[in-house]
């Protein structure tokens, strides 16, 4: 066989987005959000620990605090929403 050169892409975009939509909650999407929900297990004590983890090395919590966000705010990641807790 013929060898051909293969382009590998990554499977997300990297980087994220925030805004306020017209109820006030923060909505977080991209593609590193993406990657995110799609590896994280809820009912999986130790994957939800890494899930913590990951919003904070990728900077995800930094820029939520920059925006405004606060305790108790709401917080919407494709189909999770939870509350923001400082």
């Amino acid at each position: 066989f013929e060898e051909e050169e293969l382009t590998i892409t990554p499977a997300y975009a990297p980087g994220f987005q925030i805004h306020k939509d017209d109820g006030g909650a923060y909505v977080v999407s991209g593609g590193d959000v993406d990657q995110l929900l799609d590896t994280t297990d809820p009912d999986d004590e130790t994957s939800m620990r890494r899930f913590q983890q990951t919003l904070i090395k990728t900077g995800i919590i930094h820029a939520l605090r920059e925006m405004g966000a606060g305790e108790g705010d709401t917080i919407k990641m494709g189909e999770w929403e939870f509350d923001f807790v400082d």
